[in-house]
């Protein structure tokens, strides 16, 4: 009993060795930590935009604003225009986003505060989905509203 609990240990420690060498290999490989620097770092080094350089983007129609957070959340007061794809629910509401925009266009995710990391799996799923262009702004709504930036009811 013992030598096969120690070679099926073996197995499964050879397969997990070569799948991550095989990984790193690859062109593409799939990364083993998500790398938000690459997706856009515009003000920081971890790939966040400022509430500043959102309402830059959103005050020059530079881009499109995807709110992460609840359906209730999101009635309750958002970006102007923004659209909202609340995570955990990314299937149902990626047809809206995916008929208004290409897979070129500059997207920013956010959600409520800095806390919140819906902004954060909603992006990965957007990134996913083919978009190049995807922005996470962290601050959310709370320093959007601290900045007295405009809100959609």
């Amino acid at each position: 009993m013992k030598k096969i609990l120690a070679e099926s240990a073996l197995i499964i420690i050879v397969s997990i060795l070569l799948g991550c060498m095989v990984n790193i290999i690859r062109p593409h490989g799939i990364p083993f930590v998500g790398d938000w620097r690459n997706i856009s770092a515009k003000d920081s080094e971890n790939g966040y935009i400022s509430v500043d350089t959102a309402h830059s983007l959103w005050s020059n129609r530079q881009a499109t604003f995807v709110d992460a957070r609840s359906d209730s959340d999101f009635a309750q007061g958002r970006i102007p225009g923004a659209l909202n794809i609340p995570r955990g629910n990314e299937n149902m509401y990626f047809p809206i986003l995916r008929g208004t925009t290409g897979f070129d266009a500059t997207i920013v995710v956010y959600c409520s505060s800095e806390t919140c990391d819906d902004s954060i799996v909603v992006a990965e799923y957007l990134k996913r989905q083919g978009y190049t262009s995807i922005n996470l702004y962290k601050g959310g709504i709370v320093k959007w509203i601290e900045k007295g930036y405009p809100l959609e009811k």
